[in-house]
């Protein structure tokens, strides 16, 4: 198992990796106008929609490119509301909402409005690559403090999966079977293309890829595929898929753990190679290294480095193979 920290700025550290190398990215890059990370050349502080989807799609072109054919591409990313139009141009981090300058309002930067701005991007990565969108899925998080009253709570994210080749990608379901209730069953003889027959749980651990088709199969098994999940504060009571825990609070956006897991289990094979191109807090290298996957990270902010190392115990043995890239002389003043 390999670990390959690379430090910098994704435009240029992404060009440098092999083409068709990589068997899965996952990853949540920098929200617009949510936060300043205090970092030059970050992502996130475009002065409009369009040129932070700008810099969006040069990465994920280079994404396409070092996917391998069997592979997949999973983006977290989230939305805004546009503030009142007071004042240049600044963030409101503790409101999740933007202040725009004036001349941005009107038309979809009108004060208050919600700016999805997962939904344009997911419009403009299937307009302009060859991306197949095999899902989007809700991540629910009611602990989410809001101190707005004027309005319902905005508590939820987005992750999109999207694929190369949507007849033949690596994909193992055992990551994502929940046992099936008895009405579902009950409801599933009344589908269509619904055809008994035992369950297709049917890879080895050193599967590539799979071929699929549209028509539904339902498992005696008794298990269904499940990808819809919230994440609940310690302590609070649990209903349906859920997930407890506490975040880490070396990083101001993290994401659980339990989030990631069972993509990299299913969309990345034992011998293969995951890559964050936003490393963050490392939880995707932590998540494809206690999972036996390779994992390539790129990270832009020197302040994260020492916190990821320790969490993968960098240069500790224990089997990993440990590769590091710093940052340039200029990066690094």
């Amino acid at each position: 198992m390999k670990l390959t920290l690379l430090e910098g700025n994704v435009f240029e550290e992404l060009p440098k990796l092999e083409a068709e190398s990589i068997d899965l990215v996952i990853t949540s890059p920098p929200y617009w106008g949510l936060r300043d990370y205090g970092v030059a050349d970050q992502l996130g502080l475009e002065p409009t929609m369009e040129s932070y989807l700008d810099n969006l799609m040069r990465w994920v072109k280079e994404v396409w490119r070092v996917l391998k054919p069997t592979g997949s591409f999973v983006l977290n990313i989230g939305d805004t509301f546009i503030g009142g139009g007071r004042g240049p141009a600044s963030l409101n981090c503790n409101h999740a909402e933007i202040q725009q300058p004036s001349k941005l309002r009107g038309g979809i930067y009108r004060p208050k409005q919600l700016l999805s701005v997962s939904s344009f991007a997911y419009c403009r990565i299937v307009s302009d690559t060859e991306f197949v969108c095999r899902g989007e899925h809700i991540w629910c998080k009611p602990n989410v403090p809001s101190p707005i009253r004027s309005r319902l709570k905005h508590s939820h994210e987005k992750l999109f999966w999207f694929v190369k080749d949507a007849d033949k990608y690596y994909f193992d379901e055992r990551a994502w079977l929940r046992e099936e209730k008895q009405n579902s069953k009950a409801r599933c003889k009344y589908s269509k293309n619904i055809s008994p027959g035992p369950s297709s749980i049917n890879l080895s651990p050193t599967s590539t890829y799979r071929t699929f088709t549209d028509k539904a199969r339902s498992s005696k098994d008794g298990f269904i595929i499940e990808h819809s999940w919230r994440v609940v504060p310690v302590g609070a009571k649990a209903n349906g898929f859920e997930l407890s825990g506490k975040l880490p609070s070396q990083h101001v956006a993290p994401y659980p753990s339990k989030l990631i897991t069972p993509y990299i289990r299913s969309l990345c094979p034992h011998t293969g190679t995951v890559l964050d191109p936003f490393l963050g807090s490392g939880t995707t290298m932590r998540v494809a290294m206690e999972k036996g996957r390779n994992c390539i990270g790129i990270e832009l902010d020197r302040k994260c480095i020492p916190y990821i190392k320790a969490r993968m115990n960098w240069g500790a043995g224990l089997g990993v193979e440990y590769s590091e890239i710093p940052f340039k002389k200029e990066l690094s003043k």
